[in-house]
């Protein structure tokens, strides 16, 4: 072994070592996991399309702010998004939820 490791004290060794490790791989969402195979592809869809270009980000249509959610009436037709920012589209979900008619 080399000097300077041989001389090193056993903390700076064990900082050392704790440094090179590779970190651990994140495990895939489990809530992701269980959502119906269309809702998942829908969403990778719209996140495809503002990526290259071809679906721009719009401002909320309920109160203007930039912030924006995608929301899908129909995942049958990913690319046809209501923008909502996270209030609206959270009360969109529940009111869809208990049955009342959504904005």
């Amino acid at each position: 072994m080399r000097e300077w490791w041989t001389n090193l004290p056993p903390e700076r060794k064990r900082e050392y070592l704790d440094k090179r490790k590779p970190k651990p791989r994140k495990r895939p969402n489990k809530r992701w996991a269980e959502l119906p195979l269309e809702k998942r592809r829908a969403h990778w869809t719209v996140h495809n399309a503002i990526r290259d270009g071809r679906l721009m980000k719009e401002p909320c249509e309920v109160c203007g702010v930039e912030k924006t959610d995608a929301h899908h009436d129909d995942y049958s037709k990913p690319l046809e998004v209501r923008w909502l920012c996270r209030k609206h589209h959270g009360e969109r979900h529940r009111k869809y939820l208990s049955g009342m008619e959504a904005f």
